[in-house]
């Protein structure tokens, strides 16, 4: 047994030995909890396997990835990742694949898409409604842990959101947008009978792949929305065109984009923003000195943006 207390001790430490590339002091530790954590086991298996590969001990990675999946352990596996190259054309690995892609449709079929509403403490005929869509391999409890606004909190209904499509265990995704946005527009019907929302007050954002289907959901009028909030999203959505997005401006939608200057996804939401700007469409564009995550100042992040949505 170990000295740590939490799980969380342990990724902060992982994290910075992975940051100072000290790979073997990383594995000793995780090594270490593998037994103490048993709701973390799929953490720790994925980041083993991920720092076996560092240190060059392929075979010990994939001998990992193979006890995981003996567990019934999903992994955030995409195809073309940088991560996984050293690995990709072993027969071994291979397999590992396959069997991963059999417990994610299994896992898939059986999942259904969950949200979860907070009602704010001031009393009110008719709220307004803030609905949080979470990245690509997350879900409903990372989402409220950063997605943090006194505004929000204080005057909105807010409605984390979480797909129904499998990416790891207990993480999920909007890959199959059609259907990610079936499951939003549902969610959306079912709040607004269920709880005093003013319809006309309605506002959407995400994080990264959940800000794409954010940004998507908003311009093309999925649900009636009145601005779009959004941080580190993908770039322009497959829906969102000149048209759609001068449709939007007629309606009369406004929006904001926070990211950082290293988010890999910056040349795409340029491309985003100069549609916006092209088609006049009200809109913020902040670029932080941050990476692909929150910035620890989210929640003045989302007040100002919130501020600029709501400003007539």
């Amino acid at each position: 047994m170990s000295d740590y207390k939490s799980y969380d001790e342990v990724k902060k430490e992982v994290s910075t030995f992975y940051n100072q590339k000290k790979y073997r002091e990383a594995i000793t530790l995780l090594e270490s909890v593998l037994n103490q954590f048993p709701e973390e086991i799929h953490s720790t298996v994925y980041d083993l396997s991920i720092l076996y590969i560092k240190e060059g001990r392929h075979e010990r990675s994939m001998g990992i990835l193979e006890y995981g999946l003996r567990k019934g352990i999903i992994y955030p596996f995409w195809e073309g990742a940088d991560l996984w190259k050293p690995l990709q054309n072993l027969e071994r690995f291979k397999k590992i694949v396959k069997e991963n892609n059999r417990l994610r449709k299994e896992a898939s079929a059986k999942a259904r898409p969950k949200v979860e509403v907070v009602v704010p403490t001031c009393e009110s005929e008719g709220y307004p409604l803030f609905i949080a869509l979470h990245g690509w391999n997350d879900d409903i409890a990372t989402l409220k842990q950063y997605w943090k606004s006194e505004t929000i909190e204080k005057e909105y209904i807010t409605a984390f959101v979480q797909s129904s499509q499998v990416v790891s265990t207990h993480k999920f995704g909007w890959d199959d947008y059609e259907l990610g946005k079936k499951e939003v527009v549902d969610m959306y019907n079912n709040i607004v009978q269920e709880y005093p929302v003013d319809t006309k007050r309605v506002i959407i954002g995400g994080f990264s792949q959940g800000g794409t289907m954010a940004v998507d959901i908003a311009l093309n009028n999925c649900i009636p929305v009145t601005g779009f909030v959004v941080l580190c999203p993908g770039g322009i959505p497959e829906g969102v065109t000149k048209n759609t997005a001068t449709e939007a401006v007629q309606r009369g939608l406004r929006g904001t984009i926070i990211t950082g200057v290293n988010d890999p996804s910056l040349p795409g939401q340029r491309k985003l923003v100069r549609i916006l700007k092209k088609v006049g469409l009200p809109h913020q564009f902040i670029v932080l000195s941050t990476e692909h995550w929150f910035p620890d100042d989210v929640p003045e992040q989302i007040d100002a943006a919130l501020g600029h949505i709501t400003e007539r």
